[in-house]
């Protein structure tokens, strides 16, 4: 299991809306107040499921590898998660049981 609060998920996502929509989101998103990082990527203070396919998930899933590299470059939170998940994928992807 892999435990990510929402707050450093969206601040992720508003440095990847940066990256890939330049004049969208904030480079510095993960330096600013967090309250209204939803608004600010969904235009509402709550997001739908709805919003997360339409909007979340296509920006991830367009993201280059030049993207993604650029985010870990941007983002300390997002790099160190990326370290972290590479460090342990054997164990994250492997069928044994972690405990």
């Amino acid at each position: 299991m892999i435990a990510v609060p929402v707050e450093a998920i969206e601040a992720w996502l508003l440095v990847t809306q940066a990256i890939v929509d330049p004049g969208h989101g904030s480079l510095y998103a993960e330096n600013e107040d967090r309250r209204h990082f939803k608004q600010r990527l969904y235009g509402r203070p709550a997001a739908t499921r709805r919003d997360v396919e339409e909007i979340a998930l296509p920006m991830i899933r367009g993201m280059s590898t030049g993207d993604l590299i650029q985010l870990s470059n941007t983002s300390q939170s997002f790099r160190l998660f990326s370290d972290q998940v590479t460090a342990y994928r054997a164990q994250i992807i492997g069928k044994t049981d972690c405990w």
